[in-house]
């Protein structure tokens, strides 16, 4: 009996309880081995033909040096009120700037970019044709198609103006004889005919347009359109790329970067290039001439106000020496330190005197007595001259903030006559912060990796590819080995049979005969002409376990059924048919699948006189058995008028039954499948046993359960499980079924 204590928990077919079984999904992948390489084949080919549309694309690197400086005079000018916030060379700030409409709109306008020309190629091949040639001279055409490009070709637009309203729309170039051309419009109407290294002047639509390279066949046609540069400042950015360049401290800037570039044309990219370094000085040095003359005009409106300031600071310091009737504050405080250093000293030589006549004459002598008067005259005077020293600050305070204004004043005034004249000279010297430090190199290939590409797309097909698989079979789960089947329906696997490729090779042979001796082939019947195979001895074992589990009894009438089509159902009837013939028993085969029964080919049997005219009452029961080999009878599906639901339950489908059960040891009933049609269920009926046939690896899981469960409703039991390999799922597995028994000699 199966296992029913199982869990009966839904997983994906490559999902073990504790991960992913990378076996499984290794088995799942070589059964589609096919269809993944034939996948990764197709994407190994689009990605080859893709490599053909491939332009070489080429790269050329220039070195700049940005110095940041601090100009003369910028902080006394921030605090004096004047904000110049663009005075300091910025090296991010350029980087960016690089590429963006401020440099790169004069850029596309000077190299032309916005004048768009291409050559017209030969569909197809005629641009790989053209990319591939090497001569100097433009390419013969090919088939004399005169008007296409084959290489070689070459076109250079001086100049080419059009109105406004004509910007962005598309014109031809068709090549003359003698250096000539026509420009059209792109109507086909004539605009203007002219020459190489003339300026030609449609008057009527106001285009002018300038050819200084003309190389190319008569007829060849160019097409021309003129773009807004606006429009090509993005796709021009995405080609640039800026590194900077470090020294051995990376976190310290050098200001040093490298600028690179990439264009389908070596020549156009260097130009592109150099042109990029112009204007990048350029604008550094209008920009400075700019800021300098602002600067410049800011001094000279403000000092002439500094000198009137200054002047009035310093009159109102004499006016107050006039006011106060006083010197000044430091003749004043000279004259108080040089009359406080004499009265010290003074009394100092008093002092000393007077201790020395001490030693000589006692205190009320005339001469003590007239020096210590002295004294006390002296140190009256001192505290005289320590009172206005004390007093100085508060008595010029004023003084000290008139002078001090004046000595600020004046020394914003030299500054900014000395900023004025750095400012005149910077005006005349036009010197530029960005150093280019290497023009543009020659523009050197990038590798294509084509080979690479092509490997990236057979593989990445591939990976798609089985992707898809392993998806699908996670999405829509399918019967893959005997124990799982078993588990989800509760209902034994009676046997297995192997993939056969014996079968494979006898159904190749088989047309090949028809179609060479259309009468001299045998039926397509593997258990007779390879009676060895291990499917038919899977067939022998159930012929076996039926009969034991019968107790020998006599069940005749024998359904096999199936869920859906194209499961292997037919090939198991017929083979296990032969099978009960073989152990010399009368059998019957019945093609019951009236409505797409395909036995009648394989035994080489009409269609006609078979199972639907017996029921309809159009042939005798004589006509309809048809002997095949010994013991072996088949009755064909045969051409139905009549709804086959209506002729199983006639009563005349079951005295068929019942006859063919009397005549016959065993019968077969080859049935429909049960979920497209209820055929099945009327023909199981009327059986004796019922055998349901599963597809390992196609059957889905749902559909399997969905047809038992169909039949369980209308009283079937299915007595057993056919588990049947219609192809390997393993190399193992493919080996495995190559094993048979040898015939003993």
């Amino acid at each position: 009996m199966p296992n029913t204590s199982k869990s009966q928990q839904p997983h994906f077919g490559f999902m073990l309880d504790d991960g992913i079984d990378l076996k499984k999904i290794g088995e799942q992948l070589f059964q589609y081995k096919w269809f993944i390489l034939a996948a990764g084949c197709c994407g190994l080919l689009l990605a080859f033909l893709y490599t053909f549309t491939i332009q070489p694309e080429y790269q050329t690197t220039a070195v700049l040096q940005i110095r940041s400086r601090q100009p003369q005079g910028a902080n006394l000018l921030s605090k004096i009120g004047y904000n110049n916030s663009n005075s300091i060379s910025d090296i991010n700030t350029q980087e960016a700037l690089i590429k963006t409409r401020y440099i790169l709109e004069p850029v596309i306008t000077k190299t032309g970019l916005n004048i768009i020309t291409s050559a017209r190629y030969f569909p197809i091949f005629g641009r790989w044709m053209a990319q591939r040639y090497q001569g100097t001279d433009p390419a013969t055409p090919l088939l004399g198609l005169t008007s296409y490009a084959w290489g070689g070709e070459k076109i250079n637009v001086k100049k080419f103006t059009v109105p406004k309203y004509l910007q962005s729309n598309n014109f031809k170039i068709i090549v003359g004889k003698n250096n000539t051309y026509q420009l059209l419009s792109g109507e086909g109407n004539l605009l203007l005919t002219g020459e190489v290294g003339k300026e030609m002047t449609d008057t009527k639509s106001g285009i002018t347009i300038e050819l200084s390279t003309l190389k190319a066949h008569p007829g060849t046609t160019f097409a021309l359109r003129y773009a807004s540069p606006l429009n090509l400042i993005k796709s021009l950015a995405r080609k640039i790329r800026i590194d900077n360049i470090f020294g051995n401290d990376p976190t310290q800037g050098t200001g040093i970067f490298q600028i690179q570039l990439t264009d389908n044309d070596p020549e156009q990219a260097k130009q592109i290039l150099n042109t990029i370094l112009y204007f990048v000085v350029l604008k550094d040095i209008q920009e400075k001439s700019q800021q300098t003359l602002r600067n410049l005009d800011y001094l000279n409106q403000r000092l002439p106000k500094f000198k009137n300031q200054l002047a009035k600071s310093e009159n109102a310091v004499n006016q107050y020496h006039i006011k106060k009737n006083v010197l000044s504050m430091v003749a004043t405080a000279n004259f108080l330190t040089r009359k406080y250093s004499s009265l010290d000293q003074a009394i100092y030589k008093i002092q000393s005197q007077r201790q020395e006549l001490l030693q000589s004459y006692t205190a009320e002598h005339p001469r003590i007595i007239s020096m210590m008067r002295k004294e006390e005259e002296l140190l009256k005077q001192l505290g005289i001259v320590k009172q206005q020293i004390r007093e100085f600050p508060l008595q010029y305070q004023e003084e000290i903030n008139l002078t001090r204004e004046a000595k600020i004043k004046n020394a914003v005034y030299i500054k900014l006559l000395s900023n004025q004249e750095q400012l005149e000279m910077e005006k005349g010297g036009r010197a530029s912060d960005i150093i280019v430090l290497s023009d543009a190199l020659p523009p050197g290939l990038l590798p294509t990796h084509k080979l690479l590409l092509t490997l990236m797309g057979f593989l990445l097909s591939s990976f798609l590819a089985a992707l898809i698989i392993l998806i699908k079979k996670a999405l829509h789960k399918t019967v893959e080995n005997a124990e799982q089947i078993e588990d989800e329906l509760n209902i034994n696997v009676r046997t297995i049979l192997p993939f056969s490729r014996k079968q494979k090779e006898l159904e190749k042979a088989h047309k090949k005969n028809l179609r060479m001796m259309p009468g001299l082939v045998a039926p397509l019947i593997l258990a007779k002409q390879e009676s060895d195979d291990i499917t038919i001895e899977s067939m022998r074992s159930l012929r076996i376990s039926l009969h034991v589990m019968n107790n020998h009894e006599e069940k005749r009438i024998i359904s096999f059924m199936g869920s859906v089509s194209n499961i292997g159902k037919s090939f198991v009837s017929l083979n296990f048919s032969q099978v009960i013939a073989d152990h010399g028993k009368r059998t019957l085969l019945i093609d019951a699948d009236i409505r797409r029964g395909r036995l009648h080919t394989a035994l080489h049997q009409a269609k006609s006189k078979g199972l639907s005219e017996y029921l309809e009452g159009q042939c005798d029961y004589d006509d309809l058995v048809r002997p095949i080999h010994e013991n072996l009878f088949f009755i064909a599906c045969g051409h139905y008028t009549s709804h086959p639901l209506k002729l199983f339950q006639s009563q005349r489908f079951r005295d068929l039954i019942n006859k063919v059960r009397n005549d016959f040891d065993q019968v077969i009933i080859d049935t429909p499948p049960i979920l497209p049609v209820s055929d099945a269920i009327l023909i199981a009926a009327q059986s004796d046993i019922q055998l349901f046939v599963v597809s390992a690896g196609q059957d889905k899981i749902a559909d399997v359960k969905h047809a038992i469960k169909k039949a369980k409703s209308h009283q079937i039991e299915i007595t057993g499980l056919i588990l049947n390999h219609r192809k390997p799922a393993t190399p193992f597995a493919a080996s495995y079924y190559r094993y048979a028994y040898g015939k003993s000699k």
